[in-house]
């Protein structure tokens, strides 16, 4: 098991590891439509209802960047397995983001170049 916690019960649920919760974040944006983390287990992105991704470091929950491009709901996101990131959104638009990549050697991506500000990003036409 990856984390300690309560169980969750649920109706036809029984206590079993696919039923604890690991961690909770209160978030003080508006709401989210979507949540990733990233198969690596080092980053969870928000797609969020004020139109920004938002990154946190899984464990600690620490915010990392807030990714602003969207002039719509996020509706979505998803990591490819180099660690590129795509987020949909209501404005017709997808948008690509390269951020902390995934080293090859497997250890923790570099965390510190984009923390706490907006990034850059690409889109597609």
């Amino acid at each position: 098991m990856l984390c300690q916690g309560r169980y969750v019960e649920s109706p036809g649920s029984f206590p079993d590891s696919s039923n604890v919760v690991c961690r909770t974040h209160e978030l003080t944006n508006p709401g989210i439509a979507d949540v990733k983390i990233r198969p690596d287990r080092k980053i969870l992105v928000t797609a969020g209802w004020d139109h920004r991704v938002r990154v946190f470091h899984w464990w600690t929950m620490k915010p990392l960047a807030v990714l602003s491009f969207h002039s719509a709901t996020v509706h979505c996101v998803a990591f490819a397995t180099d660690g590129l990131l795509a987020a949909g959104s209501r404005d017709q638009r997808i948008s690509i983001w390269s951020l902390y990549p995934i080293r090859s050697d497997a250890s923790t991506p570099s965390l510190g170049h984009a923390e706490g500000r907006e990034v850059g990003t690409q889109t597609l036409a």
